[in-house]
């Protein structure tokens, strides 16, 4: 299995930093974050204000994530469990990857919207 690291630009407290994720991360982000009302922009921040100042923020995100779904799973009777986090990833509302897997880089604010790097050459 081969993914792609797409990095994306945030604004967090006012400064834009940089994340460099696995595609199957932003897509997973994206699923929270629909399932929270929030936006991308805003969870990241929360995740960012709950690690401190320990460890970088791309790891941080994929604890969050793996947390995340493995608190869904347990919840669930075994028989209903998903075979790997990456099946019950891809299971769902069928929202598909951020920058649609080409790679580009998005841009990301508190506003929620996201638009690759091509997208905003455009625009």
């Amino acid at each position: 299995m081969t993914s792609v690291i797409a990095k994306r630009s945030i604004v967090i407290g006012g400064h834009k930093t940089s994340i460099s994720l696995e595609d199957p991360f932003w897509q997973a982000l994206q699923r929270i974050a629909h399932g929270r009302e929030t936006s991308v922009s805003r969870l990241i921040s929360e995740i960012d204000k709950a690690r401190g100042e320990g460890g970088n923020l791309s790891s941080a995100i994929r604890v969050f994530i793996l947390e995340h779904y493995l608190s869904r799973a347990d919840a669930l009777a075994p028989a209903e469990r998903p075979r790997s986090l990456l099946d019950q990833i891809r299971k769902g509302d069928g929202a598909g990857a951020i920058d649609g897997g080409s790679g580009a880089t998005s841009t990301l604010s508190d506003g929620g919207s996201a638009a690759t790097s091509q997208e905003a050459s455009r625009l």
